[in-house]
């Protein structure tokens, strides 16, 4: 059975991993552009946490081969290909499309896995952070699918290639703006919520050593 302390640790490094993933601060020089919180630290804190985790949990090893690929694909995004004349894969690849399904599915498994051990390791204060993360597992569904229609499905794309939908992004980019704003908004308030909760389970967790 792994300590509560290293429970604690693994828990911890999950949260940072959320705010990697969830904030970034990007540094523009000219042309060149460099998000100074990559994506891929990230997935690696990730990676980590599911390392931490899984002794206690053995169904998260199904994660690190997903949480791998992710770590490639997101370095590759984050190279600065523009400033270099280079030009990488759109984000309607389907390598890009490929790593948004995994990314649901590795964080949908992770939070579920944490609410389990929420309530088999945390006593009487397991049901409330087993809750809390239950309800941060639909919202990470969520807002994953809205950035997949909003951000990554171009309506430039949608509207120059005609056809049947053509009249409904048409109707839909005047607010895409707002959209974006919105769901930007959401980001944010997920990524607080998500920490937040991981922090105080660590907290937690490391307390049962005493």
């Amino acid at each position: 059975m792994t300590s509560p302390a290293s429970l604690g640790r693994a828990v911890r490094l999950a949260a940072w991993g959320y705010f990697f993933l969830y904030l970034n601060f990007t540094l523009s020089v000219d042309s060149f552009s460099l998000n100074l919180l990559p994506a891929f630290a990230g997935w690696y804190l990730l990676l980590q946490a599911v390392d931490g985790l899984k002794a206690e949990r053995p169904q998260l090893a199904l994660l690190e081969g997903f949480a791998a690929g992710l770590i490639l694909w997101s370095a590759l995004e984050w190279l600065p290909w523009e400033g270099f004349g280079l030009d990488f894969p759109g984000l309607l690849s389907p390598v890009d499309l490929l790593a948004a399904t995994a990314s649901m599915y590795f964080h949908f498994h992770l939070l579920t896995q944490l609410s389990l051990l929420a309530l088999e390791r945390l006593g009487p204060a397991g049901p409330a952070f087993s809750a809390r993360l239950l309800r941060a597992r639909t919202w990470s569904i969520l807002l994953q699918t809205a950035t997949l229609v909003f951000v990554r499905l171009s309506l430039q794309t949608a509207l120059a290639s005609g056809g049947p939908w053509e009249r409904v992004f048409s109707f839909l980019s005047p607010a895409s703006g707002v959209l974006s704003f919105l769901l930007l908004l959401a980001c944010l308030a997920f990524c607080l919520f998500i920490m937040a909760v991981l922090f105080r389970m660590s907290k937690a967790l490391a307390a049962l050593t005493g």
